[in-house]
């Protein structure tokens, strides 16, 4: 099965965030795991603040005592399928958070490497078909003009185009062993 033949539309679609500069790292994260949280599970946010970052602040105050509170739930030993099942929604959402964030990135990496293994391969067979051109020329002439240094000059072209060829083609190999891990780990 052919990495080129996926239908991405089972994919969910990026999250887009533009973060004020004015917020510290923290308030960013923060912004970004609400977003990614949001688009899973509809929004979500209990702020009540209007200023800029006031909403992203508290929300990330909020997420730091769930986890301070998920953390002494399990130093204590309570909780005990809960604590499983929240490890499971939290893996679930960090890899769709991925699936999301990457899965255009795979997609329009996918779309340039068949356009250019198409267009290579395209100008190996030009290359090929003026090598031949060229090479019946030379034959039929009969004190042949000074065109040697351009036959080896095509000849050194397509060397270096069978190489591209072949990196392109490792290129598609490891993002289709990407999307296969992908996969296997969204199972």
């Amino acid at each position: 099965m052919s990495f080129f033949k996926k239908d991405y539309s089972a994919y969910p679609q990026p999250v887009i965030v533009t973060p004020d500069p004015r917020n510290t790292t923290e308030d960013i994260s923060a912004a970004v795991a609400e977003a990614i949280d949001s688009t899973h599970s509809g929004p979500t946010s209990t702020a009540t603040t209007s200023s800029p970052g006031g909403a992203i602040l508290h929300d990330a105050q909020q997420q730091q005592t769930d986890i301070q509170q998920e953390t002494s739930s399990q130093q204590t030993g309570t909780g005990g399928g809960v604590d499983s099942q929240q490890q499971k929604d939290t893996t679930t959402r960090l890899a769709d958070g991925i699936m999301s964030l990457l899965g255009p990135v795979v997609q329009e990496m996918d779309f340039n490497i068949v356009s250019v293994r198409k267009s290579q391969s395209e100008l190996e067979k030009e290359i090929e078909r003026l090598m031949a051109e060229l090479q019946l020329f030379l034959a039929s002439s009969a004190s042949p003009p000074e065109v040697e240094p351009a036959v080896q000059k095509l000849i050194k072209a397509r060397r270096q185009i069978m190489a591209a060829n072949s990196t392109l083609k490792t290129v598609q190999e490891r993002v289709d062993r990407m999307h296969h891990q992908i996969e296997k780990q969204n199972k």
